[in-house]
């Protein structure tokens, strides 16, 4: 469980494209509050879209962020930096208009800062209103509704004071000024280039399989079946995923393949060498997918897809491929 140390919610109001800046906490005692704040960092800390990084001093976030440790300074930092964010956001329609949540917490005994954008949404409501004396009961649009402690959030950052490290999530948008949709989160408005996220550097290496495959003529989904275990071991074991342990461990010492993947991979942004925690694999990561020509699709768990007792892929003379499941005691329809 976090322990808060100070809460802040400043305003962006639609109607006037301006930012209401809060000159108060919130009362970040509350049990509600507390819950909130936690689920909104787990968003953040325990999710495989987290991208992680030390924050440069050239960012003109991190003067700020370093010293919001007492009140009077993380109330005035919080103001500076919303007024940061919603520059963007007033001129780029494109980005969603979004209350900023900040939070001062320890965690692990680690103070940190974090900053939640609160996308707002629309939904019904009632209103009671008087109409010459009588009661009347309306239903009204309410335009900045907040997301709720189990939705998702796009966008939002952890900073650790202590490590200097950053947490961060985010999403493209397209930006006025330049034109094509980047990433102005750490782009611009912390002014960081990025590692990719571990689901996008799994996604990349997955592309990069799949090309490296078709172009010496081959199906890919042994080497997709293969690079997913290869993955999901070397995350598990060093806590990082390391493109040229991948590598090896793929094709060996075929030079010509690994060059390829290597092209690949370095042209779609993948670091050499990344950490990422175990524990943000997802369920996806734990079986190995297909789907056949014919619809038939099946899901069997990486640890049996391995072994020849309980699978085995054919391939038959006449070309077509046969899968075929043994010592199977008890089928259970999942209807």
């Amino acid at each position: 469980m976090i322990r808060i140390d100070a809460a802040v919610l400043h305003i962006f109001d639609t109607n006037t494209n301006e930012a209401v800046l809060s000159q108060t906490f919130l009362d970040y005692k509350a049990q509600y509050m507390i819950e909130y704040i936690e689920k909104m960092m787990g968003k953040i800390m325990y999710t495989s879209q987290q991208k992680v990084g030390k924050l440069p001093d050239r960012s003109p976030v991190k003067e700020i962020v370093q010293h919001m440790q007492t009140p009077e300074d993380f109330l005035f930092g919080t103001q500076k930096l919303t007024n940061r964010f919603y520059h963007f956001v007033k001129v780029n329609p494109d980005i969603k208009p979004a209350d900023l949540l900040w939070a001062g917490f320890w965690l692990d005994e680690e103070y940190f800062v974090g900053m939640f954008k609160l996308n707002h949404n629309e939904s019904y409501t009632h209103y009671v209103e008087y109409e010459e004396d009588s009661l009347k009961n309306d239903l009204i649009i309410n335009r900045a509704i907040l997301p709720s402690p189990t939705q998702a959030i796009d966008e939002g950052f952890l900073y650790c004071v202590g490590t200097e490290e950053y947490f961060l999530i985010e999403k493209k948008h397209l930006i006025e000024e330049y034109g094509e949709r980047i990433n102005y989160f750490s782009e611009i408005f912390l002014d960081v280039q990025t590692n990719p996220s571990m689901k996008e550097s799994v996604n990349i290496i997955k592309k990069a399989i799949a090309k490296t495959a078709k172009k010496f003529g081959e199906d890919d989904y042994q080497d997709l079946a293969e690079v997913k275990q290869i993955l999901h071991d070397t995350i598990q074991e060093n806590q990082a995923i390391d493109n040229k342990v991948i590598a090896d461990a793929m094709y060996g010492d075929n030079f010509s393949r690994k060059q390829v993947y290597f092209e690949e991979t370095k042209e779609n942004g993948l670091a050499d060498e990344t950490p990422y925690m175990p524990e943000l694999l997802g369920n996806n990561m734990q079986r190995q997918k297909f789907k056949f020509e014919n619809g038939i699709e099946l899901s069997i768990p990486l640890n049996l897809f391995n072994d020849p007792d309980v699978v085995e892929i054919k391939n038959n003379p006449d070309g077509t491929l046969s899968v075929e499941i043994k010592n199977i005691e008890k089928i259970k329809n999942m209807f």
